[in-house]
């Protein structure tokens, strides 16, 4: 009886439903329902919940192409390397840190001319795996918007690569200088925490030097590998430029600097990434001078070195000869032969602040130099490298570095900044 009643009620109810009984229609009543659903808490929660990680995600996939600057701490800093082959046993006493981001490519903003530019750019790493490898560690450091950018190129050149540790660290906005000095953040707090137990560094900014880091041994070894710098006190070597606001250290070619330096250096650049402090703009004060422009070519801009203890010095012979060279061997050893003021030549004139001025022409450059630079053609640095290590280390001096190149660059002379090849049969010309 009781569930021949219940039938008969269900289907009344379902009948009246269908009618409109009570005033309401068919929608309405299935309206209702849904509203009592939704009061129940869990079904609220969970779409909540939904909502905002729906929310995240598509933050996270917008600004994956930009990732900012402070997001380095959270791809090293708090993990292990995020490095395409991670650090190994050491084989020498030096580290050599190259940063696999060309300026010179970087004018290149179509997809054909931007792969074209990183193969160019692999070509040069492929240089210097197999010419600065049997002189110390190589490591790169490629700039990239993600890891895939890079992984069909390194993919095709790895086997190419075989003695260079890879580590990606993250792009950012900046431009120029400002862009360089954030490389140089990464590539500082990474090495503090990853390579900090070499004696020496020669940081490489651009792919366009020609390193010697056998002459460099020659600067800081003597002949038994003992010590000629001392160790216990930051040392930082370079090509040193004497400026109105503060004196530097040229960051556009290659400088050195060894452990006590990258010590503390580093851990200030860590401590910054931490905080999210970056002090990477030109305008700078420190508690050892009024805030005042700094060069564009200064890497330590944010650092105030003076204020750390850290003093900063020519590297040069006894007869006060260059040994690290932002030019080509022959703009130094022919070409610069006359003295230039910085307030009457723009292109040139930096280099000669602070400087003898007898040392020109062939009296320019130590005779075993470390570096010379703007050698943008992988083919000529090709040829260079194998000319020079084709003789024995005493045989490599200035002189036959400056046979050795097979390409020379004329400087301007019409204030444009532009510079002529020349071969080097049409040199007497």
């Amino acid at each position: 009886f009781y569930k021949s009643r219940f039938s008969v009620r269900s289907s009344l109810s379902v009948a009246k439903m269908g009618r409109g009984t009570d005033g309401k229609s068919f929608a309405n009543r299935v309206l209702g329902r849904i509203r009592r659903a939704w009061s129940f808490s869990q079904t609220r929660l969970a779409f909540c919940i939904f909502m905002v990680i729906t929310f995240f995600l598509g933050l996270f996939f917008i600004a994956q192409p930009y990732a900012s600057s402070s997001s380095y701490k959270y791809l090293s800093l708090y993990s292990e390397p995020i490095a395409a082959r991670l650090p190994g046993p050491h084989k020498h006493d030096i580290a050599c840190l190259i940063l696999g981001e060309s300026y010179f490519h970087q004018s290149r903003k179509s997809e054909e001319e931007y792969a074209r530019g990183v193969d160019d750019l692999f070509t040069f790493l492929r240089i210097y795996d197999r010419f600065l490898s049997p002189f110390c560690d190589v490591k790169l450091f490629l700039v990239n918007n993600s890891v895939s950018d890079y992984e069909e190129q390194y993919m095709l050149h790895r086997i190419n690569l075989p003695h260079s540790e890879i580590t990606f660290i993250p792009p950012n906005r900046e431009k120029h200088g400002n862009k360089r000095r954030l490389n140089t953040y990464h590539m500082l707090a990474y090495s503090y925490k990853y390579y900090a137990d070499y004696r020496w560094y020669l940081k490489m900014n651009d792919v366009n030097v020609l390193l010697l880091v056998d002459h460099f041994e020659k600067l800081v070894f003597d002949r038994d590998g003992n010590d000629q710098y001392d160790m216990q006190v930051p040392q930082i070597l370079g090509q040193f430029i004497h400026d109105k606001c503060s004196d530097y250290i040229y960051a556009k070619t290659v400088y050195g600097f060894n452990r006590q330096f990258l010590l503390k250096v580093g851990a200030v650049a860590t401590q910054h990434i931490l905080d999210d402090k970056w002090q990477i703009d030109q305008f700078r004060g420190c508690q050892s001078y009024a805030p005042c422009r700094h060069n564009a070519a200064d890497d330590f801009v944010g650092f105030c070195l003076k204020d750390m203890g850290i003093s900063l010095g020519p590297t040069r012979d006894e007869e006060d000869r260059e040994y690290f060279l932002p030019f080509t061997i022959w703009q130094h050893y022919h070409a610069l032969d006359e003295w230039r003021d910085i307030d009457t030549d723009d292109f040139f004139g930096f280099y000669f602040s602070g400087k003898d001025p007898a040392n020109v022409g062939s009296e320019c450059c130590a005779r075993y130099p470390v570096v010379v630079t703007n050698y943008h053609n992988h083919e000529t640095l090709f040829l260079g490298y194998k000319r020079i290590y084709e003789v024995e280390p005493e045989q490599r001096d200035l002189d036959f570095i400056d046979s050795a190149m097979p390409f020379k660059y004329i400087p301007p002379s019409n204030g444009t900044g532009e510079l002529k090849t020349l071969k080097r049969s049409d040199q007497k010309e």
